[in-house]
């Protein structure tokens, strides 16, 4: 009796295998043995291949998923598999139920009876027929994942139903309906994504930024910016704009076009902490020194640079004005020639601010040792006139989103909370995990937000819950959490990776929308 090498054989047509390398990927990634025949081309190299198949698919597997389609019929090799498939399971010891079809289109497959039982990947997604493998298997996902500890596993956040026909994540049906991965990338580094014109940048802990095709993930250029750590990195009008460190309270900004050529360098006094692009072609720049720089887009000049007396944690340039939030001076208005116009104080830091209508809304972080939780303040946004005052029980980390006359602010426990901008009244709350130190992405009425689990994705009229993805690593680590997400027409791009430390540990994954 032949060993069994391999729990899954995978046979498909080449036209299919983009489905065939995702279910290798996410049984592998499991530490289940599968045989994917393009991550075994050494082994098969200068074989008889009818010989090897047929050792393959009809003994040494305990199971071979049949990808069906018009394309497997048409495939003479996919053929060759399946009948060596069809052997094991007739003649094979305990071996009856060992051909798994797994339908891709409705083509009839010849030899294969139609009173065998099979599942529809148009209906289920990659997800589902992963989990029901699993459970062929004897394991499942949760189980796997502690087998095999650090290594992360993707699941909904959504229960499955059963159904006649197919098992589907809350009715919907479509392998590429949102949710559905498209593809994922591991970096020995911290990454945050941002994404433009067809290419995901990743600002990554290690002094580097990478440019990926947003298609397939794939790797166009990778920029060493000789620093000592990316802290930042925007896109404006084209230009990939990075941060990094450069010694103790001195940094760097540096401007790469989208081939991943330096257009230009500007040296700056303390650590550039916060980017906001501006009318006119110019950027304002802020450092951990206090320092806020107006900066030509096109060539890094600096129009003027204003001494603040606080750090800058984030700039908003709107109403012929510069809004500045500071780490221990509140907040900080200037005329975008770099004049004071006024400013209004905070009993601790200002973690962000954003103007909407008139208004200006900004978070005040709170201090545990006076057990006093954060705020959202409201004043106007030309006079600095007081409005509403909003107080969290617990603190807060992030600046306000605004979304169509709200604001989302997120809290230490996790707490998304959705406020009406113009008076402060609480809409809704929900407790999605969110990441406290992000903003929450905005699309229409549709809420993407990074959680210590993953993604979530909210109604913005009553933050209901319509979909999440959960990123599952083991032992479980507190520290790790998701960036803010970013999007484009097709997808949602998610940095997932340790909050707290710059460890070498990362990962970015797309999502369909």
């Amino acid at each position: 009796m032949d060993e069994v090498r391999y729990d899954v054989a995978l046979s498909y047509a080449s036209a299919d295998r983009a489905v065939a390398e995702e279910i290798a990927g996410r049984l592998t990634a499991l530490g289940h043995r599968v045989f994917y025949d393009q991550a075994r081309q050494a082994e098969l190299w200068g074989t008889e291949l009818p010989v090897v198949l047929e050792r393959i698919y009809g003994r040494e597997s305990r199971y071979c998923v049949v990808l069906v389609s018009r394309h497997y019929v048409e495939s003479v090799w996919a053929r060759e598999e399946f009948r060596s498939a069809l052997a094991g399971a007739l003649f094979g010891p305990d071996r009856a139920d060992s051909v798994l079809p797994l339908r891709l289109d409705d083509t009839a497959l010849p030899g294969l009876r139609p009173t065998v039982a099979y599942l529809d990947h148009r209906r289920l997604g990659t997800d589902a027929v992963v989990r029901l493998l699993l459970e062929k298997l004897g394991t499942s996902v949760e189980a796997a994942a502690h087998r095999f500890p650090r290594r992360r596993v993707l699941g909904y956040g959504l229960g499955l139903v059963a159904a006649a026909g197919g098992v589907y994540a809350a009715g919907r049906w479509s392998s590429t309906g949102p949710g559905t991965q498209r593809w994922h990338r591991h970096f020995t580094s911290a990454c945050n994504p941002l994404v433009d014109s067809g290419n995901v940048y990743l600002a990554l802990d290690d002094g580097s930024v990478v440019a990926l095709n947003a298609a397939d993930g794939a790797q166009r250029w990778r920029a060493d910016m000789k620093g000592e750590m990316v802290l930042r990195c925007s896109v404006v009008e084209g230009l990939v704009l990075v941060a990094v460190t450069a010694g103790q309270d001195r940094g760097r900004l540096t401007a790469l076009d989208a081939d991943g050529e330096v257009r230009w360098t500007l040296d700056t006094e303390g650590w550039p902490w916060t980017q906001c692009p501006a009318r006119d072609g110019r950027v304002y720049l802020g450092t951990a020194s206090g320092w806020l720089y107006a900066v030509d887009r096109l060539t890094g000049k600096p129009g003027h640079a204003a001494r603040l007396t606080a750090q800058v944690d984030e700039i908003a340039v709107a109403l012929d004005a510069v809004y500045v939030a500071t780490l221990t001076d509140g907040v900080l208005v200037l005329a975008e020639s770099g004049e004071a116009r006024w400013s209004r104080p905070a009993p601790t830091a200002v973690p962000g601010l954003a103007v909407d209508d008139d208004r200006l809304h900004y978070t005040v972080g709170g201090d545990p040792r006076a057990g006093k939780g954060g705020q959202v303040r409201t004043v106007g946004a030309r006079d600095g006139e007081p409005l509403w005052t909003h107080d969290f029980d617990t603190l807060i980390q992030v600046g306000p989103t605004v979304a169509r006359g709200r604001l989302l602010v997120p809290d230490l426990r996790g707490t998304l909370h959705c406020l009406e901008a113009s008076t402060g009244k609480v809409l809704w709350q929900q407790d999605v995990d969110a990441d406290l130190t992000n903003r929450v992405t905005v699309d229409g009425d549709v809420l993407y937000v990074g959680t210590r689990r993953g993604l979530a994705v909210l109604g913005l009229d009553t933050g209901e819950i319509r979909w999440s993805r959960d990123i599952v690593t083991t032992p479980p680590n507190d520290r790790y959490s998701a960036a803010r997400p970013v999007l484009d027409d097709d997808s949602v791009y998610l940095g997932y990776g340790d909050a707290t430390t710059s460890s070498g540990d990362g990962d970015v994954y797309a999502f369909s929308r």
